[in-house]
């Protein structure tokens, strides 16, 4: 849970709200919406303007290709896609009866339908997934699975708490890691380097562990540093709203249970039908806002089928919890994701249990009231889908229930809306930022361009954490080209090291060979002479 806000969440239990952790074999990848989208071309160009040289899109594209296999490219430009990579990408394979009328409202509006993950993103699609022959492609299913118990180098401990990084104090080189399983204290030693990995939020706690971090804030906790750096500021998210409901009166999905058990019966025999499907996640759109200072989107619309009824009754509860399988709804819950917020948090240590206590996570979201305003226009631009005839036909209306915490305000007023944005925030789980890319100069930035730790020899980091600033949109595919760019920064690094020692080997080994060689001419010279 997120620490106590006066900005946003403020209607939630304790004004905090909840980010999910991936706890997982491959992390939030097994928790997600499945969406597969790389973010926008100009984004990787701003992280390379920003002193991060070889981030550029240019530069990120081929990484992207290389890990995806793609399994409709009959539906796809070839030109940005790949097959035969590790990651299943896939449109899901079921529709329901809503999803091409709600597709073609937005086109009403005058969005293209289009590729999200070729050229522009302005415009409307059906998404591509991490999805594969009816369900979900976790990174673990995708890369883990194939070579468990099967390569020798590859160790997993599960249930595995880590400690800190061990980093020497004199030479500030990092030799290994500390773990707790159960209350065992382990530790594993590391040859050639560490590779952080644990997200956004817990990376950041494990270099503060370590005693890399803010210097006055280790020292708060009893921790020795060892380098001072920024480590846990830069946070930033994807953040919505709940509250935002239109019915659907003439097309409910909602069936009763001998239907629902032989949708079951048949997903489990052939992995088809409704519930192979995220039902109406397969819709994104992107837009500008009257705010917009480039050509890139800054609002996200992703929609979630909800029940009505139940929403209204306990909107927190049924916001934080599915009660119904997505598949059966009769109402849609529009959530307008803000893509490019100015807002900055902060992660600290706990005081109390630093090491196993959950780290205190201070968002400090709708700080800046453009934040607010920008979602605001959002919202008002969604509102234009009730207008068009694809939306009247199915009965879609705007629910007006206020809900609890802002019935002083008049339903639909820009003070009702942002009173719901700061009241009925909510996360779509995209966390980034807390170990910032960017040169030493930059007094902001945890690791530099080959996401090696700044001061901190053989450790780096390589997640969600270490965007300067996060992708606009759906960030799991961005954190698996990270780790195909770090991995290759990896192999670079030591196989480059490797090369060096077996020239500077055979250097030595030539100079020794010449030395003995004119030792022995110089000796025959001198018994001539004799």
């Amino acid at each position: 849970m997120t620490q106590p806000s006066t900005t946003s969440c403020t209607a939630r239990p304790q004004r905090s709200c909840s980010w999910i952790h991936g706890r997982v074999m491959g992390g939030t990848s097994g928790l997600n919406y499945m969406i597969y989208m790389r973010g926008n071309p100009l984004d990787f160009d701003e992280w390379e303007q920003q002193g991060n040289p070889g981030w550029s899109y240019k530069d990120v594209f081929p990484y992207f290709l290389k890990s995806e296999d793609n399994k409709n490219p009959d539906l796809v430009d070839p030109y940005y896609h790949n097959t035969g990579g590790y990651q299943s990408v896939s449109i899901h394979a079921y529709q329901d009866k809503n999803i091409f009328p709600i597709i073609n409202a937005f086109r009403e509006l005058g969005l293209p339908l289009i590729d999200h993950n070729a050229g522009s993103q302005l415009g409307v699609a059906l998404v591509q997934a991490t999805v594969g022959n009816g369900q979900r492609v976790t990174t673990n299913d995708a890369f883990i699975t194939p070579i468990r118990n099967k390569r020798r180098n590859l160790v997993i401990r599960t249930n595995a708490n880590v400690a800190r990084v061990l980093i020497n104090r004199k030479t500030k080189k990092a030799y290994g890691v500390e773990y707790y399983t159960n209350k065992t204290l382990n530790r594993v030693l590391a040859r050639k380097e560490v590779i952080v990995s644990a997200g956004t939020v817990n990376s950041a706690k494990v270099l503060m562990l370590s005693g890399v971090g803010p210097a006055e804030h280790l020292q708060s906790r009893g921790i020795k540093v060892i380098h001072n750096l920024p480590v846990g500021h830069n946070l930033h998210d994807h953040t919505t709203l709940d509250g935002l409901v239109f019915s659907i009166n003439k097309s409910s999905t909602i069936v009763d249970d001998i239907q629902r058990n032989a949708d079951l019966q048949y997903y489990q025999q052939t992995r088809r039908g409704p519930l192979a499907t995220s039902t109406l996640l397969q819709i994104t759109a992107m837009v500008q806002t009257k705010y917009a200072q480039d050509s890139r989107p800054e609002i996200q619309y992703l929609l979630d089928a909800t029940n009505v009824e139940d929403f209204f009754t306990d909107p927190i509860l049924t916001s934080q919890t599915n009660v119904n399988a997505m598949a059966y709804y009769n109402g849609i819950t529009v959530r307008p994701i803000l893509l490019n917020p100015l807002s900055r948090g902060i992660v600290l240590l706990n005081d109390s249990d630093p090491v196993l206590g959950t780290p205190l996570v201070y968002p400090n979201t709708f700080t800046e009231e453009i934040d607010v305003l920008r979602i605001i226009d959002g919202i008002k631009q969604s509102l234009y889908l009730l207008e068009t005839e694809s939306l009247s036909k199915l009965g879609v209306q705007l629910v007006g229930n206020s809900l609890p915490a802002c019935v002083q305000y008049e339903f639909a007023t820009d003070e009702y809306w942002e009173c719901l944005i700061r009241g009925y925030t909510s996360s779509v789980y995209h966390p980034a930022g807390t170990c910032k890319m960017g040169p030493k100069e930059d007094h902001a930035a945890v690791v530099d361009a080959r996401l090696r730790v700044h001061g901190i020899k053989n450790l780096r980091v390589m997640d969600a954490s270490i965007m300067p600033q996060v992708t606009r949109g759906n960030t799991n595919a961005p954190v698996i080209m990270i780790a195909e760019m770090g991995s290759d920064f990896i192999k670079d690094t030591w196989l480059n090291q490797q090369q060096e020692q077996e020239n500077a080997f055979s250097e030595n080994r030539e100079f020794r060979s010449k030395t003995k060689w004119k030792f022995l001419n110089y000796f025959w010279e001198m018994l001539k002479e004799m």
